[in-house]
């Protein structure tokens, strides 16, 4: 009888793409089952930066295990129990307030990957083709400030080569990103902007350079990128006023510059990674890795021998600590096969890139929950339908939805859940912003084409990026002549290419091909805007209703637009019972997962600290806040200045240690984190205030350390400098209101 091990991944601090994976393996031949999701899917809210509760409950529920059933925790390494940024704390103390509450059996052993990085290395690598790589992550920020790591990678072992620090290019292409007005998260916008700005070269001489510096094997952006003590840009540039004013020559060109940025920074790293490894096969993930056209670009002069997992950005990480925990259980990194339903023995192993949940889990809650109600409306207005039927709809200009089977990983519409619509008009694009989409006009939307018809529309050859719409292929004459609608400004296309094992989408396409000759649609998300792609038949139903589409299919049944009499009164009804599902779900998962629904079971602020110093085991000392009041009892004659929120956690602090007594020897000021406070500080007196210390002297005696959101003290002399040194292993605590509330 086969011995399974699970295996839970999950972020061990609120990110702003929490998730789960869970992993079953087989402890006998390493065959390794999978599922994860992300918390955006089950809370409806995009960068929630939630602690991944529900997901953890979605992927406990599809194995049929509990909490105590659980092997082996793998959580995220980040720099454990430090000052955070007051911005920060408050969802970040959350999220480990239920880790610390989590029913976690005494046998389940917990680990940390060793770096942020090797996390993304795991989700690059072991879904690829290759059985040897050069590994290469380039994001934001990883741990300890990394910008960007090379790994090499073979059957037995994922080695770190080398590692940069500080100021790398994700970062930068964030802040830009920022500048022209976007959201972080929202870099695509960037990239999508960026072909418009080749028009005005000129431009140039009124913009500042962003040209990286080389250094061996590294990017330096220090001349442009200030991290001290959160990431800014050093130069100035404006910001548009206006939505339309993204349009105008300035702002485009700054696009188009860091965009070429990007892409050679990238080049440049990835070809120092094939010199420092020797091999030429290379595995790329992190966000960076989700700029489809640098994709393309690397990937020719690589030729074609580079793998880009879809979910490369920070959504993957769960489904790389899994992977790694799994890889802790098994000792060997062969000795991880991930099963044959998601990838497929077909000469080489291909990664597919779709969840697939057989059992409906979610929509089977959700069944139990309204009893029935959300079945019942598919089954009053749908119907049967065939290949040729949809084909024809298509033809007509109607947008269709598209919901079938598993969930797409990663933030690309791969054909399960999708918008799809006819690509031959031009006005499509129009068509499918005014109906579904609701964004910014100058935004390409993607072609989805059979695979074999690929090299008549198109001008490219990565076919490992084009599965997953990775890349940017240049299009041929036939393709601007047939498909318009899917022309980028620059003649490109972020291209699809699916095959039979895309199921319902190359059915479709097939049928269209028949009927009008073209194997080519649009294919976009199935959400809409600022809200995660669908997940239940619930979501699929309520985002059908408010975006206009003209149909949808569901698994096997069709809805059209026009037959449903009472469309707002159903769309209301719908959101009333999205919200009150995810609210029924979101209890259910505390209750079943935590402590914290049982007031006998609550544990103090104190107890709290203590027991997540054990379970990270990052301490050598069971409270590390002792360690700041031994430093706060040595301050005389100098005066602390600090805001509202320090003095809480302060006050807090002379509660739980009320024989220390050090709150009456300390000369407290308190001030507003803002710019005005500065005229108030002498150089000899210390500060503890988070914005404004980016503003004080290098010899002020500022709690932070330089480029950094950590505490240091190393600047002063009046306490040992080992004890000090721990104080950046502790917390801050809003005490505002208590933790148990927010769960109420």
């Amino acid at each position: 009888m086969a011995v399974y091990k699970y295996v839970l991944g999950f972020m061990n601090y609120c990110s702003h793409d929490p998730g789960a994976c869970l992993t079953k393996i087989n402890m006998e031949n390493g065959n390794t089952q999978y599922i994860f999701t992300e918390e955006g899917f089950l809370s409806r809210k995009k960068k929630s930066y939630q602690f991944p509760i529900r997901s953890i409950k979605y992927c406990l529920d599809y194995f049929g295990i509990t909490f105590q059933q659980i092997d082996r925790i793998c959580l995220d390494y980040m720099i454990e129990k430090r000052f955070n940024r007051t911005s920060d704390n408050y969802r970040l103390l959350v999220g480990d307030y239920i880790r610390a509450n989590l029913k976690i059996s005494e046998e389940t052993k917990i680990s940390f990957c060793e770096s942020h990085h090797l996390a993304h290395a795991y989700t690059a690598f072991l879904p690829s083709p290759f059985d040897e790589a050069a590994v290469v992550v380039i994001d934001g920020l990883g741990s300890e400030q990394q910008t960007h790591s090379i790994f090499k990678a073979d059957k037995n072992k994922i080695k770190l080569i080398t590692t940069q620090y500080g100021n790398g290019i994700g970062e930068l292409y964030t802040l830009v990103t920022r500048q022209l007005g976007f959201d972080s998260g929202e870099e695509g916008k960037t990239m999508g902007l960026a072909p418009y700005g080749t028009r005005y070269k000129d431009q140039d001489k009124f913009l500042p350079s962003f040209r990286h510096k080389k250094y061996k094997n590294y990017c330096d952006y220090s001349h442009v990128v200030n991290r001290n003590p959160s990431p800014a840009l050093k130069v100035n540039l404006k910001e548009p006023i206006k939505k339309e004013d993204i349009y105008q020559p300035y702002f485009s060109r700054i696009a188009f510059n860091i965009q070429s940025e990007c892409e050679e920074s990238v080049s440049y790293i990835i070809k120092k990674a094939r010199e420092l490894t020797g091999y030429d096969n290379v595995c790329f993930a992190g966000g960076v890795a989700l700029n489809c056209v640098a994709n393309e670009k690397v990937s020719e002069n690589l030729n074609h021998n580079l793998f880009v997992q879809p979910a490369s950005g920070d959504t993957g990480i769960p489904f790389g600590l899994a992977l790694y925990g799994s890889h802790l259980e098994l000792k060997k990194l062969s000795s991880i096969n991930l099963d044959n339903k998601h990838f497929f023995d077909d000469k080489k192993k291909l990664f597919m890139p779709y969840i697939i949940d057989t059992e409906n889990k979610i929509n089977y809650e959700i069944e139990s929950f309204d009893n029935g109600y959300i079945k019942k409306i598919i089954k009053k207005y749908s119907k049967n339908y065939n290949m040729q039927e949809i084909a024809k709809l298509l033809s007509e200009e109607k947008v269709g939805c598209l919901y079938y089977q598993g969930i797409e990983i990663g933030p690309r519409a791969l054909g399960h859940r999708s918008f799809i619509a006819d690509a031959r008009n031009q006005r499509m694009k129009e068509i499918m912003n005014k109906k579904v989409k609701h964004r910014e006009a100058y935004r390409p939307f993607a072609p989805i084409i059979l695979e074999e018809d690929l090299n008549e529309y198109f001008n490219g050859n990565a076919k490992n990026l084009y599965k997953y719409m990775l890349g940017a292929v240049l299009c041929k004459e036939k393709c601007l002549k047939d498909a318009p609608a899917i022309v980028h400004v620059d003649n490109t296309a972020r291209v699809q290419t699916v095959d039979k094992n895309n199921g319902l989408i190359q059915e479709i396409l097939n049928a269209y091909k028949q009927l009008t000759s073209i194997p080519i649609l649009i294919n976009t998300s199935f959400n809409d805007n600022n809200e995660p792609i669908v997940f239940s038949f619930q979501d699929a139903l309520l985002c059908f209703l408010r975006t206009n589409a003209d149909f949808l299919i569901i698994e096997d049944k069709i809805i059209y637009r026009d037959e449903i009499f009472n469309i707002e009164e159903l769309k209301e009804e719908l959101i009333d019972r999205q919200k009150n599902w995810i609210e029924f779900y979101s209890r259910n998962a505390i209750s079943e997962l935590t402590y914290i629904s049982n007031p006998s079971k609550t544990i103090t602020l104190s107890n709290f600290i203590n027991f997540n110093a054990d379970l990270t085991n990052a301490f050598s000392q069971k409270l590390p806040l002792i360690n700041l009041i031994k430093f706060l009892t040595k301050i005389n004659n100098k005066k602390l200045f600090l805001d509202d929120y320090h003095f809480k956690l302060i006050k807090e602090l002379s509660k739980i240690f009320p024989s220390s007594n050090f709150l009456n020897n300390i000369n407290t000021v308190l001030v507003e984190d803002e710019i005005s406070s500065l005229a108030l500080i002498d150089r000899n007196d210390f500060v503890l205030l988070y914005n404004l210390s980016i503003y004080l002297q290098e010899n002020s005696n500022n709690f932070y350390k330089p480029n950094s959101k950590i505490l240091s003290f190393n600047n002063l002399t009046s306490s040992n400098e080992k004890d000090l040194e721990d104080i950046t292993l502790s917390y801050e605590v809003d005490i505002s209101k208590s933790i148990d509330d927010f769960f109420k």
